[in-house]
């Protein structure tokens, strides 16, 4: 959010592509990890595209709705629509967020 805010020069750049690339990093290694119960086998691509979706609905959600922050429901709604384009069978839906 504040990275669309405020404009990344020098150092903050850096410092903002690097933890980008870091949490990347660290959720291709979780879906690695679930890869045999998980439906999209290019790893890459899932991540950007999870990372995109995440994005996008938080920024629209602070922007054009805070009212969705309040209770919990835009997390759980948000953490259904992951697990219905990555698991495999719904119902074995057992991944720990």
């Amino acid at each position: 959010m504040l990275n669309e805010e405020v404009p990344r020069i020098g150092q903050l750049k850096q410092i903002d592509n690097a933890a980008q690339e870091k949490i990347n990093a660290l959720l291709r290694a979780y879906l690695e990890r679930w890869r045999d119960r998980i439906h999209p086998q290019n790893l890459d691509l899932t991540v950007f595209i999870l990372e995109r979706t995440v994005e996008a609905l938080c920024h629209s959600a602070v922007i054009d709705h805070p009212e969705f922050l309040r209770d919990g429901q835009l997390e759980q709604e948000i953490a259904n629509l992951l697990l219905s384009y990555l698991v495999k069978d719904p119902t074995q839906a057992e991944i720990t967020l």
